[in-house]
């Protein structure tokens, strides 16, 4: 974790959810990379330095998102999704690791999870990859736990919702600007 309640509120965090799709990417390696025991922040509105946090609680989300107690980070779609890609990778190792550009890799968590990252804020990356994942049809778990379509105001337009990898374990790939895509086993289209 690299930033805090306090280090949010005194300008002492490089990241935070006030760079929503930065805060994510950052998050996605954090989740997706093995290594340590990780934590995921979970932060309230603030406006000034001596905010302090919301006088209720999370209840089930019903203060979350609103603008003015709990962000829930936790609840984003891309970072809670990435929380059961890590699950599902396990203790496996980094393998297939591949490049594109400086700001572009990809690498699969043994033959159960694999994520390509696009840095680039200016250009998507479209290749085709080795997954290392069982041929099929699976969800990119950064848009949807379920395969389905997300809204236009939604920051991940133009992530594809379903990767489909062949027989021999590559996939298509278009990933978006600072963004991912990530699929896992327990993540398939039905």
């Amino acid at each position: 974790m690299w930033s805090s309640h306090d280090t949010q509120r005194n300008g002492r965090a490089q990241l935070t959810y006030k760079s929503p799709a930065l805060y994510t990417f950052a998050n996605m390696f954090m989740l997706a990379w093995p290594y340590g025991n990780v934590r995921v922040m979970s932060s309230y509105y603030f406006s000034n330095t001596d905010a302090g946090p919301p006088s209720v609680g999370v209840q089930n989300g019903k203060y979350c998102m609103d603008g003015t107690n709990w962000v829930c980070e936790h609840r984003w779609v891309a970072i809670a999704n990435m929380v059961n890609w890590r699950n599902a990778a396990g203790t496996s190792e980094v393998s297939h690791w591949q490049g594109g550009s400086a700001n572009q890799i990809a690498f699969s968590r043994g033959g159960a999870a694999f994520i390509a990252f696009n840095r680039d804020e200016s250009s998507s990356w479209s290749a085709t990859l080795a997954t290392g994942l069982p041929a099929g049809s699976y969800c990119n778990v950064v848009v949807s736990d379920t395969c389905v379509s997300f809204s236009s105001n939604d920051s991940t337009v133009g992530s594809m919702a379903v990767v489909v990898v062949g027989s021999d374990g590559k996939a298509s790939l278009s990933v978006p600007t600072l963004n991912a895509v990530a699929i896992h086993v327990n993540a398939k289209s039905t």
